[in-house]
């Protein structure tokens, strides 16, 4: 009867450290992408972007004085500058 039990508690204990290896992990992952400092890898400054449909009339116009791309988290900030 040992036998059978003990072989159900090292499952368990194996399932058990595996969870809280998985969950310290991300702890940490998390910690680091929240302290590391964002860093640019392009900016344009006083810039209009226009698209034109098939007929070539204006679809799309976007006008800004700065765009700023953060590519550890694929984001663009548009807006003014200041």
């Amino acid at each position: 009867m040992l036998n059978r039990w003990g072989g159900w508690l090292v499952l368990i204990s194996l399932a058990l450290a595996t969870t809280w290896l998985v969950r310290s992990l991300d702890d940490d992952h998390s910690k680091q992408t929240e302290s590391s400092p964002q860093v640019s890898d392009y900016t344009l400054k006083n810039f209009k972007s226009s698209q034109m449909d098939e007929h070539g009339r204006l679809k799309n116009q976007l006008i800004a004085e700065t765009m700023i791309h953060y590519p550890d988290r694929n984001a663009t900030i548009i807006g003014k500058q200041g």
